[in-house]
């Protein structure tokens, strides 16, 4: 009886050298798999300089930056706005008081955001919420 022929040694899983392109390619074992990232590449590019065609060539901008917001005092002058437009109503204006105060929190928190807003907004619901006593007071007196 004669013995099997003995199977090829595989190669290990590894980095090789690709001929062609010299570049360093993954071998699974099995199958060439992806490349070596290559370094020169990677490395960070080079800033570019002002020219007289381009003169803000390597100017770094600032991102962009959110600017804080008040929601309580936005909605505190819209609620005064429209306890201003349709008088007759009395929750817009309370609304818009409540409101008001909280943005006027929010604002001393927030370096002053939105604290305008929240004194138009108390401004406003307090003169429809005036108004309307005084009507209520005037109606009960006739």
């Amino acid at each position: 009886m004669t013995e099997p022929a003995p199977l090829p040694i595989a190669t290990p899983p590894g980095w090789f050298p690709e001929a062609p392109t010299g570049r360093q390619r993954w071998w699974d074992g099995i199958q060439w798999a992806f490349y070596a990232p290559d370094v020169a590449a990677a490395a960070a590019p080079t800033p570019l300089r002002p020219t007289p065609t381009n003169p803000y060539a390597g100017v770094v901008y600032p991102t962009t930056y959110a600017h804080p917001t008040n929601g309580m005092a936005t909605a505190s002058l819209v609620l005064g706005i429209i306890g201003v437009v349709a008088c007759t109503f009395v929750v817009p204006s309370l609304l818009a008081l409540v409101f008001g105060t909280l943005g006027l929190l929010a604002a001393s928190s927030r370096g002053g955001v939105g604290k305008g807003k929240a004194i138009w907004g108390i401004v406003l619901g307090g003169l429809v919420l005036a108004i309307l006593i005084a009507i209520g007071i005037g109606s009960a007196l006739n």
